[in-house]
């Protein structure tokens, strides 16, 4: 594809051109104002459809109201049945359409059951559909697309395939209306606008979401900046300013406008206006309802696998993994009744998905199968299965998404969570290959160039134990994880470091450092400070050690027998620490006994002790001696070197050599 100078390809069949210091008079469509109109982007649109006109657009600025509008109004017709025809139906049903942006704004509005509430423009009626079932509320819509007939069959709406208009108005008046990305497709707002003012009740609350046309910058990636723009689909683009402006215009005294990343989120109306905040109780509501729909939707249909497909998803985003179960349920038969599929052992997309058209690969398997897959390998690993066991589902979810995202271009279309699955998925799939302890990884996370999943491969790779592939990626993070990092994934990240410093060839002291950074940050360092006060004591730190005691040593106190490795060890370390310093004499010889009584437990006269028993023994012996109790010494060398087999040959002299003195 070759591109003319000065301009960006945006996908295939749109490119745009930064534009400077042009301006124009222009009536804006927003404010109504006569402007001098910046003119800012221009953008050529040639449309994938054979027969179909090149069209060229630019986006122009209302200096009085700041709203972006294009000069050239030509829109697609909402009545045609072409995107039935080219599979879109199935895509939005299943994944494209946003079902949170919209069940998540309604779920904010704090009107009571039975609150009546029209839907403007919302195609298949989800938002509807949500505030139906999951509200309470009675309704109707108006949208004049085919999809407005798909709604009414399969959910069971009132759906009227037309526009609305003033002669509509007798209907009401409504306690809700809704009009989810639908303002920027209206080619004159304020006149919409103030239907909705004439449609609402005196208390009626008007909800809608646009495009937040402030995010339109040079700086915009692509990927973002083809769904703001839409050629000839959106025609006027709002800012907050804009927006407020033409809702007040309208006659709505009271707003509250929200910027949710490149949305615009308002609610406008002539009363006081009163919104539920509780994002628990919100999503809660929203994945009871998917649930709740995927259940009793017709067993092969696209809303079926929709809201299977996304009960999945956002149950395993929020932790809800009953939900997540019951989705999975309703998804498995069906998956198999429509495509003859068995999502659980499946290995491999059907044969030719790879060049299918979005109405073919609609025919062969659900299109938001990479959503899917991705919820589903989620939930295996908080169940308990390894990085190995979901890695091949997570190359399948991504496939999945390539697929689906190629036959999409063919249409210029772009879904935005198939891009960030897509991200997520190569991002998990780098995790794997660290849990694996592939060398390749190292060079995968450097190019990717993210701290944060830097640091999660790094905690796979001590934990698979590949200390040399950790050693080359700790060659390129910082010293340790920052404080901006998630707390979670900080004290992991130290605690695998600490332990990547106490490995063969490691530096004691700074995995010392790392137990203090853990303390700093309010995190307990635990079974660490055992390790370590043991091998900072067997390498001779013993000032380090010492200032492990205040942690070390009431754990160590409360320690019974039968004693675990690492106990015991730390109960010697401790007997050696105590020797150091002819105060802590006593004390040396308190860890010793402890120790020694406790590994006689297991082991009864006769039989040959724990290993460490003989050193414990020596070492409390040592200690009597250096308090002046030989006369205990002796004994305790008596009492076992004559009941347990092994005594080392210097504890024999010594009680020999005793008992020669005493003959003299």
């Amino acid at each position: 594809m070759t591109v003319p100078d000065g301009k960006i390809a945006v996908t295939e069949h749109i490119w745009v051109e930064w534009l400077q210091h042009r301006r124009v008079p222009a009536l804006c469509p927003n404010c109504g104002q006569q402007v001098e109109a910046g003119q800012i982007l221009g953008i050529d649109y040639r449309p994938p459809v054979e027969h179909k006109d090149e069209h060229r657009f630019i986006m122009q600025v209302c200096p009085a109201c700041s709203v972006r509008f294009v000069d050239n109004m030509k829109m697609m017709e909402y009545h045609s049945d072409e995107q039935v025809e080219r599979g879109e139906d199935a895509f939005h049903v299943q994944l494209g359409a946003g079902l949170w942006p919209i069940a998540g704004q309604i779920a904010r509005l704090d009107k009571p059951e039975g609150a009546r509430v029209l839907e403007i423009g919302g195609a298949y009626g989800f938002g509807l559909d949500f505030a139906i079932c999951a509200r309470g509320w009675t309704g109707e819509g108006y949208d004049p697309s085919p999809f407005a007939a798909v709604g009414t069959r399969e959910l069971g709406l009132t759906l009227h395939q037309e526009y609305f208009t003033v002669r509509h108005l007798q209907r009401g008046p409504w306690d809700v209306a809704i009009a989810t990305e639908l303002l920027e497709h209206v080619s004159y707002p304020a006149a919409f606008l103030l239907l909705m003012r004439r449609a609402l009740g005196d208390t009626g609350v008007l909800m809608l979401s646009t495009p937040n046309a402030a995010c339109i910058t040079p700086g915009l990636p692509a990927s973002s900046l083809l769904p703001l723009l839409s050629p000839g689909s959106h025609t006027v683009l709002q800012t907050e300013k804009s927006l407020e402006i033409a809702l007040n215009n309208a006659g709505f005294a009271h707003t509250h406008i929200i910027a949710d990343g490149l949305s615009l989120i308002a609610y406008a109306s002539s009363a006081p206006i009163a919104l539920i905040e509780d994002d628990a109780t919100r999503r809660a509501m929203y994945r009871n309802y998917l649930v709740a729909r995927a259940e009793t939707a017709g067993l092969t249909t696209d809303l079926r696998l929709g809201f299977a497909g996304r009960g999945i998803f956002e149950a395993v985003n929020d932790g809800g993994w009953a939900a997540a179960d019951a989705a999975w349920a309703a998804l498995l038969p069906a998956a198999q009744a429509r495509f003859g599929l068995d999502l659980d052992n499946m290995a491999d997309l059907p044969a030719g998905a790879d060049t299918a058209s979005l109405a073919g690969l609609s025919r062969m398997m659900p299109l938001g199968l990479g959503m899917i897959l991705f919820g589903r390998a989620m939930r295996l690993l908080e169940a308990g299965q390894s990085r190995q066991q979901v890695e091949p589902l997570l190359r399948l979810a991504l496939h999945s998404i390539e697929v689906l995202q190629r036959a999409l271009a063919e249409h210029s279309l772009q879904d935005a969570l198939s891009a960030s699955l897509a991200g997520l998925l190569r991002t998990e799939l780098l995790i794997c290959d660290a849990a694996a302890g592939r060398a390749e990884v190292v060079a995968g996370l450097q190019k990717l160039g993210d701290e944060e999943t830097s640091w999660r491969g790094f905690i796979e790779l001590v934990n698979a134990g590949q200390i040399a592939v950790a050693a080359a990626l700790k060659a390129v993070l910082p010293e340790q994880p920052g404080p901006h990092l998630p707390a979670g994934l900080r004290r992991n990240a130290l605690l695998c470091q600490a332990n990547f410093h106490l490995a063969p060839g490691g530096d004691v002291l700074q995995a010392l450092a790392c137990a203090g950074a853990l303390r700093a940050m309010g995190a307990e360092a635990g079974a660490l400070d055992i390790i370590l006060f043991t091998r900072l004591v067997n390498t001779g730190h013993y000032g380090p050690a010492h200032t492990l005691l205040p942690f070390v040593e009431p754990y160590l106190l409360k320690l019974r027998a039968p004693f675990a490795p690492g106990e015991r060890d730390a109960l010697f370390s401790a007997g050696i620490l105590f020797m150091q310093q002819a105060e802590d004499l006593r004390r040396a010889a308190t860890s010793f006994a402890r120790l020694r009584d406790g590994l006689l437990k297991a082991a009864p006269p006769g039989t040959v002790p724990d290993p460490l028993f003989w050193p414990a023994l020596r070492g409390e012996i040592v200690v009597l001696h250096q308090l002046n109790r030989g006369g205990e010494a002796t004994a305790l060398l008596r009492d076992f070197i004559d009941a347990y087999p092994g005594a080392p040959d210097d504890l024999r002299a010594q009680l020999t050599i005793t008992d020669t003195d005493k003959a003299k």
